[in-house]
């Protein structure tokens, strides 16, 4: 039986965290954009996808992961990814989304990151 797709969201402060676990896809991708929408459409600038539980992730998730960061990215806030596994850090690394995306190992990492681009601006 296949786990099914989940995002647990949390706030830390203006930070939302959006644990991913089971699969990204073209169907799944999709759901968690409309979990997130209410979020981002109210002003959340700042987004953080721990993906530690993440099985699988196909271009539709990183297009995702992309677009929401140059959108991001347009309101003064950022888009970080964390805890990849070793599997989706290499897609990553060989489609080149690495280069791109702003990664960092830890949760707490990404909000130190987070933390360090807001007294910088």
């Amino acid at each position: 039986m296949e786990k099914a797709t989940k995002a647990k969201i949390e706030m830390h402060g203006d930070v939302l965290v959006c644990h991913l676990s089971g699969k990204l896809d073209n169907l799944t991708t999709p759901l968690i954009v409309e979990q997130l929408k209410p979020y981002i459409d109210s002003g959340i600038t700042r987004v953080i996808f721990d993906l530690e539980k993440l099985e699988y992730i196909s271009s539709a998730g990183f297009r995702y992961f992309l677009v929401t960061s140059l959108k991001l990215e347009e309101l003064s806030g950022g888009l970080i990814i964390c805890t990849v596994p070793e599997a989706i850090r290499h897609f990553l690394a060989i489609s080149g989304t690495l280069e791109i995306l702003h990664v960092a190992d830890s949760i707490q990492k990404a909000l130190e990151d987070f933390s360090h681009m807001k007294s910088q601006s």
